[in-house]
């Protein structure tokens, strides 16, 4: 696909995305059922990302809360390869049979050079009424998404009896509390600051603080008492850099940077105090040239400075019932992620590892799980999400206690696969793997009873499908607890301007009282258009909890 067909399609699915109906695929009794098909690509160039945004785009606004369900994306694409890609209406009423669907959408896309052409059909199981259909060709995809678009429409009118909603204008409001505002709405516009510096305040209160702006892309975040002195400093990484600093009378204080190579790419960040020397040490899960080239560093003579250099193993500080550990796993020039996760100990100035965790090594990696016990068990459990971001949890090393279908997580920082599995039949979400946000096992209203964090960043149409950009809108961290076969939601952060990339609740300010503390990624700056912006946010947990039981 040439340069301009992909930026037009790009530009357009944006355009589109941002006019998505908002309603959902939960279904009750009554909710007529929609079995949307993945629609078949006719190109030379792998267009994966394309029939993905399409069926994402179509099956978000024809959902309608009590009246029209989709059906789960993954039995759609089940039904699709089960029939091998070739459907017609004879195939189509027949899956749609199967998946119990009252409605069956199944289409086409045809590129050849930079003429498309696109087919689609709605079936009815219930009615018998002429399908609707439509056929758009045209030069671009500037003239054939606008015809997905009406088509849409149509079916929402004419079969589902639902209207286009007319856009009012909304009231004005009061302008929220800051502990409820987004980072950004509170950006002091004369004090940005490409790192934190010793001359900005910024403002505390009313159970919220905010950092000045961070002119690098945030991609890992915690706390911890580096130097010694019983005070906990805020750390952070960039691509190839590591900050430290310490909030101290209403300003935040950088203490420390270490610079590494150009071509680093650090994904994630932990602090702890592993080797027991009083002084907590920074993990650095690092990636150079494909393959885990990590660091470990200690606050040394008013420096950062690495104890360990170019180590094969990616590392994770976790939450057991027990106290903190380190893991880590290793990573080769053709493994993304090889062999098991396993405990980490040090030994002299190293870190080896001890035993392997009890984990499923086909959908466990060292960054998509928590363990946590839960009230009532005498076991731990295993919590982690999956490569389609979907929630799982399971006695450790024993049976499923849950799979969800609602999505957590979300990043555009990534792992690339090695060239060596880079075949291009290799499936899209095979290609690059998304680096989740943390799962923390925390008991943040101190009951003694242990809950899951973890973050969900709201998506826009092209996030599952443009991979290059890999657009997020913005996003919450949520505190939710399981019990009695149900998750259930305790509180959430307010949604911020940007999407959560790391978390913790932990004592930032070093008066007593842990708080949540984000890092905030607002603009990632890959672009030549944009330059990179992050925060970094701390919340009150009593504010969080009084917000929640008062009600949104």
């Amino acid at each position: 696909m040439k340069v301009s067909l992909k930026i037009s399609i790009i530009v357009l699915l944006l355009a589109l995305a941002g006019l998505a109906w908002t309603g959902t695929a939960l279904a009750s009794d009554k909710a007529l059922k929609v079995l949307v098909l993945p629609f078949k690509i006719n190109a030379a160039q792998d267009l994966t990302y394309i029939q993905e945004g399409i069926l994402d785009m179509i099956s978000s606004r024809l959902a309608w809360e009590g009246k029209v369900a989709v059906v789960e994306r993954v039995l759609a694409r089940q039904a699709f390869e089960q029939a091998q890609g070739k459907i017609d209406d004879k195939t189509a009423i027949e899956l749609g049979r199967k998946a119990e669907a009252d409605y069956v959408l199944y289409g086409s896309l045809t590129v050849i050079g930079q003429n498309i052409s696109l087919d689609s059909k709605i079936l009815s199981q219930v009615e018998k009424k002429p399908a609707l259909t439509v056929h758009a060709q045209a030069e671009s995809m500037d003239g054939v998404i606008p015809k997905i678009n009406s088509f849409v429409e149509d079916i929402n009118d004419k079969i589902f009896k639902r209207k286009a909603q007319p856009r009012y204008a909304e009231p004005k409001k009061e302008a929220p509390a800051a502990s409820r505002r987004h980072p950004e709405s509170l950006l002091i516009r004369s004090g940005d600051q490409g790192v934190f510096s010793s001359s900005a305040a910024y403002p505390k209160g009313e159970g919220f603080w905010r950092s000045p702006s961070i002119r690098v892309p945030i991609t890992g975040l915690d706390i911890g008492d580096i130097d010694g002195d019983n005070k906990n400093e805020i750390v952070y990484s960039s691509f190839n850099k590591v900050f430290v600093g310490r909030f101290e009378d209403g300003r935040f204080r950088r203490l420390a940077q270490f610079d590494g190579y150009v071509n680093d790419r650090c994904v994630t960040l932990d602090v702890a105090d592993i080797n027991g020397n009083g002084l907590a040490e920074i993990f650095v899960s690092n990636r150079i040239n494909d393959k885990a080239s990590s660091y470990v560093l200690e606050y040394v003579n008013g420096r950062l400075a690495p104890i360990v250099k170019d180590s094969p193993w990616y590392y994770r500080v976790i939450n057991l019932p027990s106290g903190r550990i380190l893991v880590g796993q290793e990573s080769t020039a053709d493994k993304m992620f090889y062999g098991p996760v396993y405990r980490m100990d040090p030994k002299g100035n190293e870190y080896v590892p001890r035993e392997p965790l009890s984990l499923p090594r086909e959908k466990v990696n060292i960054f998509n799980f928590g363990v946590i016990r839960f009230a009532g068990q005498t076991s731990d459990s295993l919590v982690y999400v999956d490569k389609y971001e979907t929630l799982h949890i399971k006695v450790l090393g024993g049976e499923s206690l849950w799979d969800g279908d609602e999505r957590f997580g979300g990043s555009v920082h990534y792992l690339a696969a090695p060239l060596e599995d880079g075949d291009k039949n290799m499936r899209f979400e095979d290609k690059y793997y998304y680096i989740p946000p943390r799962i923390l096992s925390v008991d943040s209203n101190g009951d003694g009873r242990q809950e899951i964090l973890i973050a969900r960043a709201k998506r826009s149409g092209l996030t599952d499908f443009v991979r290059s950009l890999r657009p997020l809108q913005s996003g919450s961290v949520f505190s939710l607890s399981f019990s009695q076969m149900s998750l259930r939601e305790n509180w959430r952060s307010p949604v911020l301007a940007g999407y959560p990339v790391d978390y913790q609740i932990k004592d930032y300010d070093n008066d007593g009282s842990p708080d949540l503390v984000i890092g905030v990624l607002i603009k990632s700056g890959e672009s030549v258009l944009s330059k990179a912006r992050s925060v970094v946010v701390a919340y009150s947990l009593k504010s969080l909890q009084e917000e929640s039981n008062t009600g949104r």
